[in-house]
C-alpha cells in the first residue's frame, strides 16, 4: 500500500467484521482496553469481568489477529483514559501524575503486545487534562523504549501511534512528534458537529466559515511532518431535529449519530442532496411535524477526504469504525483505487 490506512474494530462492532477487505487495510486497530488510574488494565469491571477484556481475548479476535498478519496487515492494540467527566479527569491526572502508575502501564501493554503477538500500541487518551501534556510526553516515549527494547528477529519494529482530537491544544503535538516518541499522530478528523451543536451540519466538514478538517490538517502541519500525521474519517454521520428544512437550520434538540449503513439507508428513503458548504451528503424529512436532517460522508465525499490525504503528503487515513458500514462493501474498493499501489 502506498499510504498507512487503520480499521479501527471496537468491541462492540467485532461481530460485523467476518468480512473485513484485509487487502485494502495496512492495521487493524482494536479498541479498546482501558487503563485505570494505577496504570492497570481493566480486566474486571463489578465484580464481573470486563466486556472490552473479554472481547480482546475472545476467539473471535483472536482469528481477526490471524486473519490480518496472513495478509500482512498490522494488529495494534489501542488503550484508552478518557477525561471528560470529572471522575475520568480524576483517573487521568492519578495515571499521568505518577511515575510509577504510568511504568505500571507500560509494563503491562507491552506484555500484551508480546503475548497476543500482534505490531504494537495505539494511545487514546482524550482529552488530556490541564497541566498534563509534558506527562502524556513522558509516557509516550516510555512506550517507544519499551517497545523498541522488545524487538526481535521475528518483529524488528513495533508500531506506536496516538490520536488526538481536532482541537488539540491539550496534546503537545510538536513533543510528541519527535524522535524517540510516536510514529505517527492519527486525527480523528470528526466530532466537530454532535448533539451539543446549534446548527445542523457535518461532523466532519472540509470547507465553510467553521474550524474544519482542513484547518486541523494545517495547524498540525505546523507542529509535525506530514508524513507522521493520519487523517481518521468517519463512517458515521448525524442527524438533528431543526427548526426548519433549509441547510445547516437551527437545531431544536441534541438529535444522535447515524451509522453508515442506516444513513444510506435514509438518504434513499428521503433523498440525498449535496452540502456545497462542507462537502457532504444531507437529507431532510418531517416526522410528527418536525424537520429532521441528515448530514454524513457518502462515498464521494471520503473519496475528496481521501484525495486531500494524498495531495498532503500525510502517512495515511483512518476510519472509525469498521462495522459501522455494516455489510456493504465500498468503502474497500475506493481503498484500493486510493491507496493501493
Amino acid at each position: 500500500m502506498s499510504h498507512e490506512v487503520i480499521a479501527f474494530v471496537t468491541s462492540g462492532e467485532l461481530r460485523h467484521v467476518a468480512g473485513l477487505d484485509l487487502s485494502a487495510i495496512s492495521t487493524v486497530a482494536y479498541f479498546s482496553v482501558e487503563a485505570n488510574g494505577s496504570g492497570r488494565l481493566v480486566r474486571t469491571s463489578g465484580g464481573k469481568p470486563a466486556w472490552k477484556w473479554v472481547t480482546w481475548t475472545s476467539q473471535p479476535m483472536t482469528d481477526l489477529i490471524a486473519a490480518a498478519h496472513a495478509a500482512g496487515t498490522r494488529v495494534v492494540l489501542s488503550v484508552s483514559r478518557f477525561a471528560w467527566s470529572s471522575a475520568q479527569i480524576e483517573s487521568a491526572r492519578e495515571l499521568l501524575d505518577r511515575p510509577a502508575h504510568r511504568s505500571q502501564l507500560i509494563r503491562e501493554l507491552v506484555a500484551e503486545v508480546a503475548r497476543r503477538s500482534i505490531d504494537g500500541i495505539n494511545l487514546d487518551f482524550e482529552p488530556i487534562p490541564r497541566g498534563q501534556r509534558d506527562d502524556v510526553t513522558a509516557l509516550v516515549r516510555g512506550f517507544r523504549a519499551a517497545l523498541d527494547a522488545a524487538r526481535t528477529l521475528d518483529r524488528p519494529a513495533y508500531q506506536l501511534t496516538y490520536d488526538s482530537t481536532g482541537y488539540y491544544s491539550s496534546y503537545d503535538i510538536a513533543a510528541l512528534g519527535r524522535p524517540g516518541a510516536a510514529d505517527a499522530v492519527y486525527i480523528m478528523g470528526y466530532h466537530y458537529r454532535g448533539t451539543w451543536s446549534r446548527t445542523a451540519g457535518s461532523n466532519a466538514p472540509m470547507g465553510g466559515s467553521r474550524y474544519d478538517v482542513v484547518d486541523t490538517v494545517t495547524a498540525f502541519r505546523k507542529l509535525v511532518p506530514a508524513s507522521r500525521i493520519i487523517l481518521g474519517v468517519p463512517l458515521y454521520g448525524h442527524a438533528w431535529p431543526t427548526a426548519t428544512d433549509g441547510l445547516h437550520a437551527r437545531t431544536i434538540g441534541g438529535g444522535y449519530d447515524v451509522l453508515y449503513r442506516d444513513a444510506v439507508g435514509v438518504a434513499a428513503e428521503h433523498g440525498a442532496r449535496t452540502d456545497p458548504v462542507e462537502g457532504v451528503t444531507w437529507s431532510v424529512w418531517r416526522s410528527g411535524g418536525t424537520w429532521w436532517q441528515l448530514y454524513f460522508d457518502d462515498l464521494a465525499s471520503t473519496a475528496r477526504k481521501w484525495t486531500f490525504v494524498k495531495d498532503s503528503g500525510l502517512l495515511g487515513t483512518g476510519m472509525w469504525a469498521m462495522g459501522f458500514q455494516g455489510r456493504r462493501q465500498e468503502h474497500f474498493a475506493l481503498l484500493r483505487d486510493a491507496f493501493l499501489r
